[in-house]
């Protein structure tokens, strides 16, 4: 599990269960292929699915989805983890919308 930026607690990563989400405190789960875990929806913490094709498999996601999903985890309760199912190919690609809207609004504050 990988913070985003060390001064906002938005985490992702490949989802290795529930308990390092619990220790880490976390209150809001995003998983971008519907994968969210059973565990999960066993717990209190709060649950958005998305749902992205990878992209290494031909699947296709566009700027606009990438968007609503950056603009998404930006607004919902933190902390927060954010995955797919290997945390790599999705999760990477949502890394990095995140992340330039995250310096973006730094710089106009």
């Amino acid at each position: 599990m990988k913070q985003l930026h060390p001064e906002i607690e938005i985490y992702c990563g490949k989802f290795t269960g529930v308990k390092p989400l619990i220790n880490k405190g976390i209150q809001t789960v995003v998983a971008l292929d519907k994968s969210i875990g059973k565990e999960v929806e066993r717990t209190e913490i709060k649950r958005h699915v998305f749902h992205l094709d990878d992209p290494y498999r031909g699947g296709k996601i566009t700027q606009p989805q990438l968007e609503e999903i950056a603009d998404t985890i930006l607004t919902l309760p933190r902390p927060l983890f954010f995955h797919c199912k290997m945390g790599v190919h999705r999760t990477g690609l949502v890394r990095k919308k995140v992340l330039r809207l995250i310096n973006l609004q730094q710089i106009r504050d």
